[in-house]
């Protein structure tokens, strides 16, 4: 049984940020024509449409990022951090897929945040067979989809 986590909240907030900057552009670049001010129409129109790439590409990124859950393996379809650090060899329309057989540890790690900057997070490690250290978040996916994915990893790694 496989079973694939979105990222959906982040990529929401992303999707209403860019639109909202580019109805604010739309509606200013009116108002502007309206007071028969094209420059500051134009300028407010390009500015605007330019702040709201940002939030498209943020978009984009946490839309193609997602973690799937198989019996043998997962994949992560977003950046992971490896020890020793290696080159980027996958991408992510291939994904990162680590077979639950090569895991030799898996280890919880939680870090409490100060509470102003930081919040608190949970980083997940494993430990593969041949030494490397594979450290990952799951906070993006939500609370009850981070719980799901702990619960079934345990699972999956203990059998």
């Amino acid at each position: 049984m496989e079973k694939t986590y979105m990222r959906t909240t982040q990529y929401r907030i992303a999707f209403i940020i860019s639109i909202s900057l580019n109805i604010i552009s739309i509606i200013l670049s009116i108002i502007m024509i309206i007071k028969d001010d094209m420059f500051a129409s134009i300028a407010s129109f390009c500015v605007m449409t330019f702040l709201s790439l940002f939030g498209w590409f943020a978009f984009y990124i946490e839309r193609k990022s997602k973690l799937v859950l198989a019996n043998d393996s997962i994949t992560f379809y977003y950046t992971v951090y490896t020890k020793p650090r290696t080159k980027l060899t996958y991408d992510f329309a291939k994904g990162y897929k680590i077979n639950f057989k090569d895991i030799k540890k898996y280890i919880v790690d939680f870090h409490p945040g100060d509470g102003i900057i930081a919040a608190d997070t949970t980083w997940y490690t494993f430990i593969l067979n041949n030494e490397t250290e594979v450290t990952f978040e799951l906070y993006h996916f939500g609370k009850k989809q981070e719980l799901e994915i702990k619960n079934s990893l345990i699972d999956y790694i203990n059998k």
